[in-house]
């Protein structure tokens, strides 16, 4: 599996669970914010873990602390920025960042497991 593919699978995963809580609950905008920044961190990284491996292998293991560090300043910075400066629901929306968050970064494990193992 390559990074677009993998990508496609995310993206349809986001589409389908968003579209199940957008019929059944009525938080449409803490949902969707909720799913869009681990979203975007998610194809990101994973996008760049792949070009890593395949161009430099040796640099991957460094390049995957620093996103990580990097990713959690980002999503840091947007948790305290929508706690402060949002008029919508906060539960609603830690919960649906924190699912999707989890969510994507197993998927991403599991991602950077595979072509490890495909090499």
């Amino acid at each position: 599996m390559n990074s677009k593919k993998y990508s496609t699978y995310i993206i349809f995963y986001s589409s389908i669970t968003y579209f199940i809580f957008y019929v059944f609950f009525n938080f449409h905008m803490e949902i969707l914010t909720g799913l869009i920044v681990p979203l975007i961190g998610s194809l990101f990284s994973s996008n760049i873990v792949y070009y890593v491996f395949k161009n430099s292998p040796k640099k991957l293991t460094s390049f995957m602390i620093q996103s990580f560090f990097l990713k959690m300043l980002v999503y840091g910075f947007l948790l305290i920025l929508f706690f402060n400066f949002s008029s919508f629901n906060q539960h609603v929306f830690f919960i649906s960042f924190i699912g999707y968050f989890i969510s994507f970064h197993l998927m991403e494990a599991l991602f950077i497991k595979h072509i490890f193992n495909k090499g």
